[in-house]
């Protein structure tokens, strides 16, 4: 039996129609329930939040996580805009996982001005073990970790803060944008940032509770708010080094 024999076989068989149909309709189904659950979710949550909803009597004590490694091109820019950020009570902790660049240099100049802290590592052991060694030396009840490469808004924190009065509440994402669209994987990631992590992240607001810190298991690591106390809920875990972006699990 030659191989064009056995290739008409498959295409005759009833699993190959099977797989066929699944890989047809699976996006078309998967991207219906995000469209339809997202617009459920506006109507019902989002539509109603105005201003007096982000109005806070009381300021959390927030600390913004930066990890970094050899980030010396965007480590300026992310700093700038984290030191403008609008809110009366936050620290800026910058963990530095070894860099071989002038990463940590460029960092002193904001900690000489006072307002940012600097972590240095001996050892580059990846995001997630920096972030876990950086975390206890921390002061804020909710930390906001970005990526070196993000430049938050001045609004960031007093739009994303309200919603930890909720003790249900674990954690916040932020609607992260593409700055840099020239090259083709900006495009994409433009694409993906615009559209599939809303939608998706709106979706899972709408499932089913899996226990007490809510439905959504992870956040985009882009830039991601949480409880502090949520990294001992399980026992102090952490975040997990095995996960291909480590920021993302909780």
């Amino acid at each position: 039996m030659d191989l064009l024999t056995i290739l008409e076989t498959i295409e005759h068989s009833g699993i190959y129609l099977v797989v066929l149909v699944f890989f047809a309709w699976y996006p078309i189904f998967s991207s219906l329930m995000w469209i339809l659950t997202s617009l459920i979710y506006f109507v019902r949550r989002e539509r109603r939040q105005g201003e007096e909803f982000y109005a806070l009597d009381e300021y959390p004590p927030v600390t913004i996580l930066i990890p970094a490694y050899n980030e010396e091109r965007n480590i300026e820019a992310t700093l700038r805009n984290a030191t403008q950020v609008d809110y009366p009570n936050y620290e800026i902790v910058v963990v530095d996982d070894a860099s071989t660049d002038r990463t940590a240099e460029m960092v002193m100049r904001y900690v000489d001005r006072g307002g940012v802290r600097l972590i240095r590592k001996m050892t580059n052991q990846g995001k997630a073990m920096a972030l876990n060694d950086a975390i206890p030396c921390t002061n804020g009840e909710i930390l906001l970790v970005i990526d070196a490469d993000a430049s938050p808004d001045p609004d960031i924190l007093r739009y994303i803060v309200p919603h930890f009065r909720f003790p249900r509440v674990a954690a916040v994402t932020g609607n992260p944008r593409v700055a840099n669209r020239k090259s083709f994987l900006g495009k994409l990631q433009a694409i993906e940032f615009l559209d599939h992590q809303p939608a998706e992240a709106r979706t899972a607001c709408m499932g089913t509770h899996h226990d007490d810190v809510g439905s959504r298991r992870g956040v985009p690591s882009v830039c991601a708010d949480r409880r502090r106390t949520i990294q001992s809920r399980d026992g102090d875990r952490g975040y997990r080094s095995d996960m291909e972006t480590p920021s993302e699990t909780l």
